[in-house]
Formats: structure tokens, C-alpha cells, sequence
């Protein structure tokens, strides 16, 4: 159970950061077509 936990909690943490990660990279590419337009 304890394992389980960590585990689900771990993969979590993942899949947030990999969201954070497509946002920032998402908002790096618009602010670039942004200023150069």
C-alpha cells in the first residue's frame, strides 16, 4: 500500500511537470510569433 502510494504520487509529479513543461514551451513559441509579427 505505501508503495502504491508513493508510486501514483510520483507518477503524478510527472505528468504535471511534462504538462508544465508543454505550457512553456507552447507560450515560448506564441510570444516569439507574437513580438515578430
Amino acid at each position: 500500500m505505501e508503495r502504491g502510494k508513493k508510486i501514483g504520487n510520483m507518477n503524478g509529479l510527472d505528468s504535471l511537470e511534462k504538462r508544465i513543461e508543454q505550457t512553456e514551451t507552447l507560450i515560448s513559441i506564441l510570444s516569439k510569433e507574437f513580438f515578430s509579427s
